[in-house]
């Protein structure tokens, strides 16, 4: 028999989206690509991939393949370390934001 999985809190929601912008930005700045390219490339607002990086905006699964195509990276690279991220952020009990654990 298969159990239903638990839905995720929004604080893990918002843990995960903080992960994922900031390995984002992390590599657009690593290419030295500016914010504005990576909207463009998008095709979304300047300040909608400003939100996508501080974790403000969840970003839509095809705009993360998009961004990994420009940014020359498989799309789990910005998965990359968020089991021990998350594991991190719980055990001291709650979540914190990614700010406080390197990606």
């Amino acid at each position: 028999m298969t159990r239903a999985m638990k839905p995720l809190s929004p604080q893990v929601l918002r843990a995960i989206d903080e992960y994922v912008g900031l390995r984002l930005k992390r590599r657009r700045n690593a290419l030295r690509v500016s914010r504005g390219n990576l909207a463009e490339h998008l095709d979304a607002p300047r300040d909608l991939v400003t939100k996508y990086e501080t974790g403000e905006a969840s970003i839509p699964v095809s705009d993360l393949c998009d961004a990994a195509e420009l940014l020359e990276v498989p799309i789990e690279y910005f998965y990359d370390g968020l089991d021990e991220h998350l594991a991190v952020t719980t055990s001291y009990g709650g979540i914190t934001t990614s700010r406080k654990v390197s990606a």
